[in-house]
Formats: C-alpha cells, structure tokens, sequence
C-alpha cells in the first residue's frame, strides 16, 4: 500500500472502538483502534495487501509491542529490519519517523500495543499498587540500545494473547487494560539474552 493514493474509511463500532479503512489497487488494510488510557492505543491490524505505512508525529516517541497471529509481517526501523511470524512478539521504540510494515504473504492478522511516552502514565503503579511498571524503561531494558527487539514465539506469551483475541465485547475496554499491565509486568521480567540468538534481525547498513 503506497503512503499516497488510497482510500481512507473511518467508522465507529458498537464497542467503542473506531474502525479505519485503508483501500487501494494492491488491496486493503483494517485497523480496529481501541483508546484504553491517556496515551495508549490497542490496535487490531488485519492486512490484506503488500505493505502499510505508519508515522509519529513531530516531537513524538512511541512504544509499539506488534503480536503476529496469522501471516508475516517484516518492519524497518532505523537500524534495522525484523520479520514477525505467528506467536512472534516485538517491541520498538519509535520516534519522528516513519515506519514501513511489509506483508510478503499479502495477509497478516495481529495486534499492535502503542504507548506515546510523552502523554501516558510514567509508572502504572498508579491503576494497581503492587505493578510498579515503568513502559519506557522495559523497552530500553529489553532494546538494549536498539530499536527494537524480538521474542519468538513463547507459550506465556501465546497465552496472553489468546486472551486479548476473544475479549468480551461488553467490556472490552476493562479486558484490554488488564491485558496491558499483565503484558508490561511480564515483559519487565524478561532476560533481553534469552531470545537474543533467535532474534533473526538484519542491519540497515
């Protein structure tokens, strides 16, 4: 999907969610948004073309957390390129840039966690007490210097997500938070080297 000539269709769901719509020759992309908190966006991607483009505006820095769960999806960053597969998790710091996401399959179904740091909670010890998670500093934790990093395709993480794919549509919202928080505390944990063989990047340069 070129960055210019196609069609954008935006709706608004029952669940609270809005719906956009991106058409054009190569095929389509669906993004169903979820606003959870100030700052943090639950995004539904299904793809169904060869590539879509995302950008941040001026001034901006965003954490992403992308979960593969059909298809495969490669995304460049600055420094470099990955490939998700399905189970596959990755988490990228992004800031005033614009990000490409290839789909070489024409067809990718997953989920996309976006924090925007300037805006969202700096600690969420402020929703539960005892969850003194910082989601700027799990990302550097885990990026180690990069811009992104990769787990592959994990049971605890598999689990987690299989959750968020069948939510109850009558609380949504409350679901996806709990879901947030869980996936923030378990990342928090993660020991960047144990996946950082089979992470499977390529360099920029």
């Amino acid at each position: 999907m070129e960055k210019s000539d196609y069609k954008v269709i935006e709706s608004t769901s029952s669940d609270g969610s809005t719906i956009y719509s991106f058409v054009d020759k190569s095929g389509d992309s669906q993004l169903r948004v979820y606003d959870l908190m100030t700052g943090i966006t639950l995004t539904h991607h299904s793809a169904h073309t060869n590539r879509f483009y995302s950008y941040t505006k001026k001034g901006e820095s965003l954490i992403e957390i992308y979960h593969c769960r059909e298809g495969r999806m490669e995304c460049s960053y600055k420094d470099g390129y990955f490939y998700l597969m399905p189970g596959d998790l990755a988490i990228g710091i992004i800031e005033n840039c614009e990000n490409e996401y290839i789909f070489p399959l024409n067809h990718y179904h997953g989920i996309t966690i976006t924090i925007n740091t300037a805006i969202a909670p700096k600690c969420f010890s402020c929703f539960l007490e005892d969850v003194n998670v910082q989601p700027i500093k799990v990302a550097s934790m885990l990026c180690n210097g990069n811009s992104f990093f990769v787990i592959r395709s994990r049971s605890y993480i598999e689990h987690l997500f299989s959750e968020m794919y069948k939510v109850p549509c009558d609380s949504t919202k409350g679901y996806y938070k709990i879901n947030v928080l869980e996936l923030l505390l378990i990342l928090s944990g993660v020991d960047p080297k144990e996946n950082r063989l089979n992470t499977y990047t390529l360099s920029s340069s």
